[in-house]
């Protein structure tokens, strides 16, 4: 898939409850079914989505691996990102 990625977080954060909260999270643009739309997705390693898109905003082909998730049930996750082109414009405003 390409998509333009806009945002990448990561957070290392207490809750209110007192739990240790750590992740990274994406956000991007893609054609899904014909339709633009934003997506985000989430990983539980707080590096993990600053590493794959180091860059950004920027174009990449992304690729995914289906993970079976119990029953019928399936996951994705990012096994790869190429960064193809650099964004020219700046988002941050």
């Amino acid at each position: 898939m390409v998509a333009l990625v806009i945002n990448v977080n990561s957070y290392n954060f207490t809750d209110i409850q007192g739990k240790q909260v750590e992740g990274s999270s994406v956000e991007m643009v893609a054609n899904i079914e014909g339709r633009l739309k934003v997506v985000k997705l989430t990983s539980k390693d707080v590096g993990f989505m600053s590493r794959i898109f180091p860059v950004y905003p920027g174009i990449y082909e992304i690729d995914f691996n289906v993970i079976p998730a119990g029953g019928t049930k399936f996951r994705t996750e990012i096994s790869n990102a190429t960064l193809i082109e650099e964004f020219p414009i700046d988002l941050n405003f």
